[in-house]
C-alpha cells in the first residue's frame, strides 16, 4: 500500500521514531511502528490485521478509519485516490483502497 501524510509533522513522526517518541511516548510509537508495517505490507485497507479495532469514522467528503494505538492514542487516516472507490451506498470500498493518507495521530 501507498502512504502519504497530511502534513510535515504528522510524516516527521512517523519516519522519525526519536520524534516519535518525544511526541507521544515509546509505547504509543511502538505500536505506531507496528501498525504503519502492518499497512505497507497490505495490498488494500482490507488487507491490514484486524489488530486495535479497526474502524470508519465520519469524514469529510468520505469516511476515514481509525485504528487504536495504546494509552487512548489512535491513527486516523483516508483514501488517498484521485478517485476514491465507492460501494454502491457511497460509502469507501476500503478492500479497494491501496492509496492513504495519515491525518492524524490523537488522543
Amino acid at each position: 500500500m501507498h502512504l502519504s501524510f497530511e502534513n510535515i509533522e504528522i510524516r516527521s513522526i512517523c519516519e522519525d521514531e526519536s520524534k516519535g517518541v518525544i511526541a507521544y511516548g515509546p509505547a504509543v510509537i511502538e505500536k505506531l511502528k507496528n501498525r504503519l508495517t502492518d499497512m505497507l505490507a497490505a495490498r488494500t485497507v482490507s488487507e491490514i490485521p484486524s489488530i486495535g479495532n479497526p474502524r470508519e469514522t465520519m469524514g469529510n467528503p468520505y469516511t476515514h478509519y481509525i485504528i487504536d494505538l495504546c494509552d487512548g492514542f489512535y491513527i486516523i487516516f483516508s483514501a488517498n485516490h484521485v478517485t476514491v472507490p465507492l460501494l454502491e451506498n457511497g460509502n469507501v470500498n476500503w478492500a479497494e483502497v491501496s492509496r492513504i493518507k495519515i491525518l492524524q495521530i490523537a488522543k
